[in-house]
C-alpha cells in the first residue's frame, strides 16, 4: 500500500493571477481602442461649456457607447472627473495631447 501512495504524483499547480487585480495599462489601452460613437470638439470653450455640451451630447449616443470629448480648457480635467462621478457615466480615459495648444481627450461611456 505504501508503494502505491509513492507512485501518485501531485499535479503541478500554477497560481493564476488574481481576478481582482486590475492592470490599469490594459484598461487604458482597451479604452483607447474601443470604437468611439461620437466625437465632441469643445476646444477653445471655457468652463462650464465643455461639461454642458457633453451633457447634451451623451444623450445622443446609445447606452454603452463611447463619447470622445476634446477640450483645451485645463479645468476640464477635474470637471470631467467630477461630472462622471455625479452622473454615473464612466470616464474610461483622460489623456493629454501635446500642444500648443494642449488638447485634453476624454473617453466617456454612457451608462444610463
Amino acid at each position: 500500500m505504501r508503494e502505491a501512495l509513492d507512485v501518485i504524483e501531485e499535479p503541478e499547480t500554477h497560481d493564476p493571477p488574481s481576478a481582482l487585480t486590475l492592470d490599469h495599462s490594459l484598461l487604458q489601452s482597451r479604452a483607447m481602442t474601443e470604437a468611439v460613437a461620437k466625437t465632441l470638439d469643445t476646444k477653445e470653450d471655457l468652463c462650464p461649456l465643455p461639461v454642458v455640451k457633453t451633457s447634451k451630447a451623451i444623450k445622443e449616443i446609445g447606452i454603452g457607447q463611447i463619447l470622445e470629448v476634446l477640450a483645451t480648457d485645463p479645468a476640464s480635467k477635474p470637471d470631467f472627473a467630477a461630472w462622471s462621478k455625479m452622473t454615473g457615466h464612466a470616464l474610461l480615459s483622460s489623456t493629454e495631447d501635446p500642444g500648443p495648444p494642449k488638447v485634453f481627450r476624454f473617453r466617456i461611456q454612457r451608462s444610463r
